[in-house]
């Protein structure tokens, strides 16, 4: 929603290559598993339709998977490392056009927040460097689950909807005055919960139609000037 042209092999492609000098000339074994992990990677994104504008799911736990066999096991500081480095670069690409109506929101004292299946430090490090490090409040995402000072796996949990009624419960939130801003097909179950769904720009103009007829045509700004009218009337 929030990163234009996202591409999670491009991610992995980048992190992995900095693990992979790190793992030299030390880590022969660690070195192996990365370019069996690559060669995977790439055959699994060949046979992936992404007609959807995104990864499926199910494509990316089986990304999950393989990189949980690489980063087992690495040092927590060689992936902070590289997970820094990679968000200046991602930062470039941050969809304004929404973050900028959500900070103004934010300004005047609304609770603004992420909900996401990727990494979370990974997202709060990006949206530092693209200038938006305090639009948000809360992000709920995955992480690093660590063993002293080595990564034992990235957690993974994916079923949105209902990660997002915890939160909104936590949070003390009525669900009918929550806004939820989405992109595509496995977001539209939290659309369902909230009073107020909002279609993003990065979304697929199939997409944007289906929910145009479902939850009504204001849920789909065309511009800027549209989301931010339609968030401040709310």
């Amino acid at each position: 929603t929030l990163i234009e042209d996202r591409d999670e092999t491009a991610i992995v492609e980048f992190v992995g290559r900095g693990l992979l000098k790190d793992s030299l000339p030390f880590h022969p074994l660690r070195f192996l598993r990365m370019i069996m992990a690559k060669r995977q990677l790439e055959a699994l994104s060949r046979r992936v339709d992404l007609s959807a504008g995104l990864y499926p799911l199910e494509t990316v736990r089986q990304m999950h998977q393989i990189c949980n066999r690489v980063i087992q096991g690495v040092e927590i500081d060689s992936i902070i490392k590289r997970v820094n480095l990679y968000a200046s670069h991602a930062s470039r690409r941050l969809e304004e056009r929404i973050l900028r109506p959500i900070e103004e929101m934010h300004r005047q004292g609304r609770k603004a927040g992420i909900l996401s299946v990727g990494y979370g430090y990974g997202i709060a490090r990006i949206l530092s460097a693209g200038g938006y490090g305090e639009v948000f409040d809360f992000i709920e995402a995955n992480g690093l689950e660590t063993d002293g000072s080595r990564v034992s796996k990235l957690s993974f949990r994916i079923g949105k909807s209902s990660w997002l009624t915890e939160l909104l419960s936590r949070l003390s939130v009525s669900p009918d005055k929550a806004i939820y801003i989405g992109d595509a097909s496995p977001d539209e179950p939290s659309f369902e919960i909230v009073g107020y769904p909002v279609v993003s720009f990065l979304a697929t103009d199939d997409f944007k139609q289906h929910c145009a007829r479902k939850f009504g045509a204001q849920c789909v700004p065309e511009s800027e000037a549209d989301l931010r009218k339609y968030l401040q009337s709310i």
